[in-house]
């Protein structure tokens, strides 16, 4: 008796082995352009409606830049759950957010030593490399802490929920090429547009999507993302 049930237990997982293997890969899925398009124009729509309201009220611009990373947020994991793969749309699960992290940490780590030898070197051809990561901050106390946890939190996870997890995963079907550089373009653009700045974010959103297809994890790149402008922020703050 105890035979016949191990059997069946052991017939049963050899069946279920291989589509369960493959569910266990297919972290990216296809986003499809329906689900793109109302992603897309929900954030317009947020971002008209605060650009309006802040017309008219006399509040930090910043906390309305953070309601709307959070609205945003809101709308584009709530646009997950009820697609066909939930979290798996935008290459997550409550099972891999902790290995996707720890990635993210050690891609940091990776690239904190790269820019350990990179910017000595830099200074010796007489190249200043604080210009390219140098942010002008709030100088009042409330308002900096405002700004690092809008722009070294917020909007992070939201713009990686967007270009990565949505435009990233409905650009997908065409190649990993394509994918990476489109979704890069657009992702540098968008912070030309706010920032005036192309070159780091361009190489920003590159490496941020050639992590994204390697890992198959969203919260890879978030993390790498965070740490990333945390870092920014920080420097910033000591060459003040």
């Amino acid at each position: 008796m105890v035979v016949t049930k191990i059997r069946r237990k052991l017939t049963d997982f050899l069946y279920r082995a291989p589509m369960l293997m493959n569910s266990a890969k297919k972290t990216i899925a296809p986003v499809t352009a329906g689900t793109l398009a109302m992603v897309s124009l929900c954030m317009a729509g947020v971002e008209l409606l605060m650009w309006t309201m802040y017309r008219y009220a006399n509040v930090s611009p910043l906390l309305f830049l953070g309601a709307s990373r959070i609205i945003e947020g809101a709308v584009m994991l709530g646009a997950a759950f009820v697609s066909q793969h939930r979290l798996w749309v935008l290459g997550l699960s409550r099972g891999t957010i902790l290995a996707g992290a720890r990635k993210g940490l050690l891609w940091s780590a990776g690239f904190a030593i790269v820019l350990l030898v990179v910017c000595p070197a830099l200074v010796m051809m007489g190249i200043d490399p604080s210009g390219f990561v140098k942010t002008a901050l709030p100088s009042k106390p409330n308002r900096l802490l405002l700004f690092i946890l809008v722009g070294g939190i917020l909007s992070p996870v939201a713009e990686e929920l967007f270009f990565r997890g949505f435009l990233y995963g409905f650009l997908r079907r065409w190649g990993a090429l394509l994918a990476v550089v489109t979704s890069s373009l657009l992702f540098a653009l968008l912070h030309v547009a706010l920032k005036g700045s192309f070159l780091v974010p361009v190489t920003g959103g590159l490496i941020l999507a050639v992590l994204y297809e390697i890992e198959r994890n969203l919260m890879a790149p978030i993390t790498l993302h965070m740490l990333g402008n945390l870092t920014i922020f920080s420097i910033s703050v000591l060459l003040r």
